[in-house]
């Protein structure tokens, strides 16, 4: 058989899992590790794969009818460490051992059995968390969620992985109403409409009805947003900081990329006018602006505003380098800018990700260092010494 890269790593990895106690010299293992990194189109879960099949002569038989497993059995870990492949090498030998049923061995890791219809090719290595969240789902509902087709599962996934980072990051619940979402966001149009859902869901958790399919919980949001974005902002205006300019160092105020423009919104007065000319509910974001947890933008064209984008820090505050992420980009209405805007907007984070490595890189002034003197005092100015306790030594 020829040799392939992930089966050189596995065949690096033998001598150590030989020593530990983990593979045995059998015929059967080779042939088996390469069938399991057919199972993932992730590369990064081909030697998880191949390490756990060799384990026992029937890891095999479960990783093929349910190749989640994989995720879980290894915590997504890529087992680069030795005490890794240990650890969690002789709790898979073990499972293996006793001869669980797959349901049982699939519980005894935390997975829901539902989650066995998700094909390998739909799966990537950093899942380990949402799959966590997803088993939480009742089993009747989560089987009814997940999509037939392995390239619906993966979209189905990453959407997933977008509601739940959405609402941790605004709402500090990433399960908010998980449940629902994966029932309700299976196609396009829902996929492209999640996160203004998700908005309204997290404000309005009171109200919001689970019972809603998505077109219901569509329709309601609407509403919601334009009702929102109406002026005028009594309340908003008499924030004490409306009209405060807020600092986005290092990204700049203004900046022209491929026919579009980037113009910051840095106050509240700012933030609310573009959402009330772009009918959606950016006014909501204007305290997270003020923290500096988000920055947000107005993309225009020949002077015209074409959509509102919203960046988020990767690294925490005061900490360097800077770097920033889309966390959303609208057009009017909550709508789906054009496919320019979007190219546009990549080459822009793009530009202010390597301008602020540019700033942080740059040399600090030097601070000039004053030499302290030690105070002399004289007999009258000398502050008395503290007594010594009776028998003490000197």
């Amino acid at each position: 058989m020829p040799k392939t890269k992930d089966l050189t790593a596995l065949q690096w990895l033998a001598p150590s899992m030989a020593c530990d106690g983990l593979i045995k010299n059998s015929d059967w293992a080779l042939p088996a590790a390469a069938e399991g990194a057919t199972f993932f189109s992730d590369p990064d879960l081909h030697l998880p794969a191949q390490f756990l099949v060799v384990l026992n002569r029937f890891a095999i038989d479960y990783i093929r009818q349910a190749p989640v497993l994989v995720v879980a059995a290894t915590y997504g870990k890529r087992l680069v460490r030795r005490n890794d492949r240990v650890e969690v090498g002789k709790r898979f030998i073990a499972a293996c051992e006793r001869g669980l049923r797959l349901a049982a061995l699939m519980q005894s890791y935390g997975l829901a059995p539902q989650l066995r219809a998700l094909s390998g090719k739909a799966i990537r290595h950093n899942q380990w968390d949402l799959l966590k969240a997803l088993s939480t789902i009742p089993g009747s509902t989560l089987a009814q969620s997940i999509p037939k087709l392995p390239d619906e599962q993966q979209d189905w996934l990453r959407c997933l992985e977008r509601w739940r980072w959405h609402m941790g990051r605004h709402f500090r619940n990433r399960d908010l109403f998980l449940a629902w979402a994966a029932a309700n966001v299976r196609d396009g149009q829902a996929r492209r409409s999640a996160t203004d859902i998700a908005d309204f869901a997290g404000h309005n958790r009171t109200t919001f009805n689970t019972r809603w399919n998505f077109g219901q919980a569509q329709a309601v949001s609407q509403r919601w947003h334009i009702e929102l974005a109406r002026p005028p902002f009594a309340a908003a205006s008499n924030h004490v900081d409306w009209r405060e300019l807020i600092d986005y160092a290092p990204l700049p105020s203004q900046l022209e990329i491929d026919g579009f423009s980037f113009h910051a919104l840095q106050t509240r007065e700012a933030i609310c006018d573009e959402g009330a000319r772009m009918h959606h509910c950016v006014r909501l974001y204007a305290d997270k602006v003020a923290r500096g947890i988000s920055r947000i933008y107005s993309v225009r064209q020949a002077g015209q505003r074409v959509a509102t984008l919203e960046l988020a820090r990767t690294t925490r505050v005061g900490s360097a380098p800077h770097k920033y992420v889309l966390a959303q980009l609208k057009g009017p209405r909550n709508s789906q800018p054009s496919a320019p805007t979007a190219t546009a907007v990549a080459a822009f984070i793009t530009q202010v990700n390597q301008d602020s490595r540019v700033v942080d890189s740059a040399p600090r002034k030097a601070v000039m260092l004053t030499t302290v003197r030690p105070r002399i005092y004289d007999e009258k100015s000398r502050p008395p010494r503290p007594l010594r306790p009776a028998g003490a030594e000197r």
